[in-house]
């Protein structure tokens, strides 16, 4: 757009030969205007893309050569990492270069259809089957919608929000009463189909159930498989190839299976800060214990507790068990709710004491201190419990707690969620004798506060011989009751 508002006044002016200096100084504006850009954006992948290929193209053009097309795009992607080596680690870098990849993949040896409407649609479509892989592998999920959101947005951002930006900021340089008021009118304009970009995408948001909104979180290897048939796809060669190709890219739909055999039970403790979340799975069923934190508008539900659901089994929950109301074990009860349609609940109000049933061969018992007022106290405890293993999932509850529960604890347990996130007044030494946890979790924030784990109840632990793991430090952690001596940590 900038160069054709500077190229058409000047080939009205210019006549014969001129009008290539004119093309040259036309090209010459957008190049710098482009490194301007990249300059004032803080030199993010895009425009840096962007700025690099305009200036070879002009370079080449002023030393009349020609190279392939590809050539450009792989001379600025060296020279990007040579010059901001740290962007290869930015989502942003691989996502701005595989999309010019995959648009010249495919349009580079054919003819794009007559017509805006037609092209917008099949440029949208080429690059959701082009980039969905890839987006799987960097975010680990992709909007099925987005095609239909780019159909939307696209042309408001390109042929109002941006124009109307720029030359309102350039009217306002100009000064003067008339071109203050164009600045004024233009920039409104532009906040104006940011509110309309707003509020479609939300309409479309409400209108599609959170849990079928996107697909991903599959294993790496899948997500190589898909990238590798998304780009055959988006390739012009045979039919065959091709539906061949799309069939093996379907395995982005497909769910983690849960790999476990009746009478085995895999607990995988979340990431969630200075909070607690736990995945408990069986053979054939999933229970939820507990969602993680939420802060102001941080949901560690939506960002932590789901894509581990999502990553390692079926995508629903049997069951939720909330340990207690607080905020660090609740914050995420009304997302989930919202997410699944269905979800059987189970609270502090409705624990009730020894109630136990059996899932897959795998016996569940919840416990609950009685007399006690505080909230940390009435915290509904699990127990989960096989032929030959057992682990405890404790929620807050203190030391007074833990004396009125010591008979209906389990004794010699393998796995330990322990108590308030191993704070001082908890975890008491006959809890822990009693007990005496093969491996004891202490779901924590990195540096927190609180100095969670204490160092007093770390000793008793260690007085135990017991394997002690901190989700601040080693990250998610996941314990299967078949393999019960191997723990496995997100940062190894």
């Amino acid at each position: 757009m900038l160069f054709g508002l500077i190229h058409l006044p000047l080939r009205l002016v210019c006549t014969g030969k001129s009008r290539l200096c004119a093309e040259l100084i036309s090209a010459s504006a957008v190049c710098v205007a482009a490194v301007v850009l990249a300059w004032l954006t803080g030199a993010g992948s895009p425009v840096v893309r962007v700025a690099g290929m305009l200036l070879c193209l002009l370079v080449l053009r002023l030393l009349r050569r020609r190279v392939s097309i590809w050539q450009v795009l792989l001379l600025v992607l060296i020279g990007t990492v040579w010059m901001m080596p740290l962007q290869v680690l930015h989502s942003g870098f691989w996502l701005s270069f595989g999309a010019v990849a995959v648009l010249l993949g495919f349009f580079y040896p054919r003819r794009p259809r007559a017509g805006s409407v037609a092209s917008l649609l099949q440029v949208q479509s080429v690059l959701w089957l082009g980039l969905s892989p890839l987006l799987v592998l960097l975010l680990s999920e992709v909007a099925l919608g987005s095609v239909l959101t780019n159909l939307l947005t696209v042309p408001i951002v390109t042929l109002i929000t941006v124009p109307a930006l720029f030359i309102g900021i350039a009217q306002a340089f100009l000064g003067g009463w008339f071109s203050h008021c164009v600045s004024d009118s233009l920039l409104h304009a532009a906040d104006f189909s940011l509110v309309l970009v707003d509020v479609l995408l939300n309409t479309l948001i409400d209108q599609v159930p959170a849990r079928s909104a996107t697909m991903g979180y599959v294993p790496v290897v899948t997500g190589f498989v898909a990238l590798l048939a998304g780009f055959v796809v988006l390739l012009p060669l045979s039919v065959y190839a091709r539906v061949g190709a799309a069939v093996a890219a379907l395995t982005l739909t497909l769910q983690t299976p849960a790999h476990l055999q009746p009478g085995q039970f895999c607990i995988r403790a979340v990431d969630a800060g200075q909070g607690s979340a736990a995945v408990v799975d069986t053979a054939g069923h999933r229970l939820l214990v507990d969602t993680g934190p939420r802060f102001g508008r941080s949901n560690w539900a939506r960002s932590h507790v789901l894509p581990v659901l999502r990553s390692t089994g079926p995508h629903n929950i049997d069951q939720l068990l909330l340990s207690h109301n607080d905020a660090d074990h609740a914050g995420g009860v009304d997302f989930f709710r919202d997410y699944f349609a269905v979800l059987p609940f189970t609270g502090p109000e409705s624990c009730t004491h020894q109630k136990s049933w059996l899932r897959d061969g795998v016996r569940f018992t919840t416990l609950q201190a009685r007399g006690l007022r505080t909230d940390n106290d009435r915290s509904c405890t699990l127990l989960v419990e096989t032929a030959t293993q057992a682990a405890d999932l404790s929620g807050d509850i203190s030391a007074q707690a833990e004396r009125l529960l010591l008979n209906d604890q389990l004794q010699e347990i393998t796995f330990l969620l322990s108590p308030h996130h191993g704070s001082a007044t908890f975890s008491s030494i006959g809890f822990v004798r009693y007990l005496s946890p093969k491996i004891v979790v202490h779901s924590c924030g990195r540096r927190n506060r609180y100095r969670h784990p204490y160092p007093t109840v770390l000793r008793r632990y260690i007085w135990e011989g017991s394997l002690q793991i901190n989700t601040g430090a080693s990250g998610a952690v996941q314990w299967c009751s078949n393999a019960p001596l191997k723990v496995i940590t997100e940062r190894r």
